[in-house]
């Protein structure tokens, strides 16, 4: 009677751990009737164009990246060239205007003793005032168009920073 307890209860323990395995291949067929409705060519086929999508995007990207950096180190140069020259302006400006200083008070002194001594100063005071104006001119157009390029500048970031979240929206669709 042992014995045959013993059996039943083997073949309890064997019986149970086959419906275990059965109910396991069960649900792997399950799945792969899933996997089998699934057209998985197409599937791959989609997938791979989409990736080749993505990989064209960033490349364009990064084309327009580089493109904006060439842009931007120029505009930079430029800027920094500008401001050089509007620099040396500025202090040539400023020796004319001292120079002509010293002159008005030359001519003013000239004037009380010799007159022809001081027309020949007086002249040479108002040529050296047309170069002060001029000077005063070319500062001011310096001025204008640096003034420019930071408009070109910032109008050149708000331009990447629109593309930027024009790739991210497309890349997040």
């Amino acid at each position: 009677m042992r014995k045959v307890e013993a059996d039943r209860q083997r073949l309890y323990k064997y019986k149970h751990s086959k419906a275990e395995r059965l109910k396991e291949l069960e649900d792997k067929i399950k799945k792969f009737e899933v996997y089998e409705n699934i057209d998985t060519d197409k599937l791959i086929n989609v997938l791979g164009k989409k990736d080749d999508e993505c990989r064209r995007l960033q490349s364009i990207a990064d084309n327009f990246n580089q493109q904006i950096d060439l842009v931007e180190h120029r505009r930079q140069r430029e800027l920094g060239a500008y401001k050089e020259k509007l620099v040396s302006e500025q202090v040539k400006t400023q020796q004319i205007v001292e120079k002509m200083e010293q002159m008005k008070l030359e001519l003013k002194m000239l004037e009380s003793n010799d007159t022809s001594v001081a027309s020949i100063w007086k002249k040479k005071c108002l040529d050296l005032f047309e170069v002060c104006q001029t000077l005063k001119q070319e500062n001011e157009e310096l001025r204008d168009r640096c003034k420019e390029l930071i408009v070109q500048g910032m109008q050149l970031a708000d331009a990447v920073n629109q593309e930027n979240e024009q790739q991210n929206m497309y890349l997040s669709r």
